[in-house]
């Protein structure tokens, strides 16, 4: 009996499989593997190869609207911050202030908008906000490649399943100092931790348009906006002088569609002129927050169709918001657009705030109330006054609240 009999005779070598939304996670592809002077390099040229590759499926996945996110490892100059792991790995100076090797190669880099996730240690995961950021995005499945196979890709699939995503680790774009080293990490983690797929099976998937159908939640969601209990997670947007926080409210199975609760700091700004292809729906709750001349305050929705341009965002003083986004997210562009959708400011009143037919899904209106309200199609309740939430899917009850609501029908 071979080895792959004897693993699975045992009740290894599982399926997870791929999932409905994949996003590639590119693992510390920098040129501290390639350079031939750095220390972490090879003598045979897996890592090049390696680099090679991925930098073919980073492309497929930008030609198909998957989220791309990049690793790098970046260390004080006293190396504290990586603890016994820069002692046990010297060669982790490669990555202290001053080292020519910490930078990205030409392909695979980060584009501007992509998110671009620093840590110390092996795992993507652990000390980072890789895995909130995967939620925001509706991600189910992580497709892994990177260095080294046996270091950093590893740490990174065991996490992602860990943390409850399907990892899918690419063969032939991931690459280790010794091509045997690489051969047994690979079999141990698509005996227990991942899916091992090869590089054609990678892009032809993301090149396939899923089959798996849309989830469809039969329960009512419901949450209040100011519970102490929510889980915020810190936000650089690209461009700001300092983070934000967001907390997930829901995202669809296919990640088009999301709504997600932000909080802007006093004085939060973002300076820099640019556009993406998702749109954006923002009802403030409290504060305010000015864009492109517009200024959005509470009793007022700010509408923000894909692709318009956007310039100095900012708030002045704290601000929270729910934000409806519609489309894939990512993908933010440096400058004006050439294709320029409209933004601006509504207020909300009785009757339909924004209406059905143009380019973002569904509508927005404002109800007197939606107590035991059913609705044909998925819709989102916002009950300013009383601070509350819901999603309800098409068929479901309403919950009971006093007063005005916002309604956003998804279609």
């Amino acid at each position: 009996m071979d080895r792959g009999d004897d693993y699975a005779a045992a009740g290894f070598l599982g399926r997870v499989g791929f999932g409905a939304r994949p996003a590639v996670v590119v693992v510390d592809v920098v040129t501290a593997y390639l350079d031939p002077a750095s220390p972490l390099s090879d003598a045979g040229g897996r890592f090049e190869k390696a680099r090679a590759a991925g930098a073919e499926l980073v492309d497929v996945a930008r030609a198909h609207d998957v989220p791309v996110l990049f690793t790098e490892v970046r260390l004080g100059a006293d190396g504290l911050d990586g603890g016994h792991f820069r002692r046990k790995v010297p060669a982790l100076a490669a990555f202290e202030p001053g080292s020519p090797w910490a930078a990205f190669p030409d392909a695979p880099a980060p584009l501007p908008g992509e998110v671009v996730v620093t840590k110390q240690y092996a795992s993507a995961f652990f000390g980072t906000s890789l895995a909130s950021t995967l939620r925001f995005l509706g991600v189910d499945t992580v497709l892994v490649v990177g260095f080294s196979t046996s270091g950093c890709v590893r740490a990174t699939a065991t996490d992602a399943l860990q943390h409850g995503f399907r990892p899918i680790v690419v063969d032939e774009a991931c690459g280790d100092r010794d091509a045997q080293v690489h051969e047994q990490n690979l079999f141990d983690l698509d005996a227990k931790y991942a899916d091992v797929v090869s590089l054609a099976d990678a892009v032809a998937h993301l090149r396939t348009p899923t089959s798996t159908p849309q989830t469809r939640s039969s329960a009512v969601i419901e949450q209040d906006l100011y519970d102490e209990t929510l889980k915020w997670t810190s936000f650089a947007p690209a461009g700001a002088d300092q983070k934000a926080e967001m907390a997930m409210l829901r995202s669809s199975a296919d990640g088009t569609s999301r709504t997600v609760l932000v909080r802007f700091p006093e004085g939060w700004k973002r300076a820099m002129t640019g556009h993406q292809p998702a749109g954006e729906e923002m009802l403030v709750l409290e504060g305010a927050l000015s864009m492109s001349g517009h200024t959005c305050r509470p009793g007022a929705l700010l509408v923000v169709e894909p692709r318009a341009t956007r310039s100095e965002t900012g708030t002045e003083v704290e601000t929270r918001a729910v934000v409806w986004f519609s489309g894939a997210a990512g993908g933010w562009t440096e400058g004006p657009s050439d294709d320029a959708g409209t933004l601006g400011v509504h207020e909300l009143a009785p009757g339909v705030v924004r209406p059905a037919g143009g380019v973002l899904p569904g509508s927005v209106e404002v109800l007197d109330g939606a107590d035991l309200t059913t609705f044909p199609s998925d819709v989102d309740l916002c009950w300013t006054s009383e601070r509350c939430w819901a999603h309800v899917p098409a068929g479901e009850t309403a919950p009971r609240h006093d007063g005005p609501v916002v309604v956003r029908h998804w279609a």
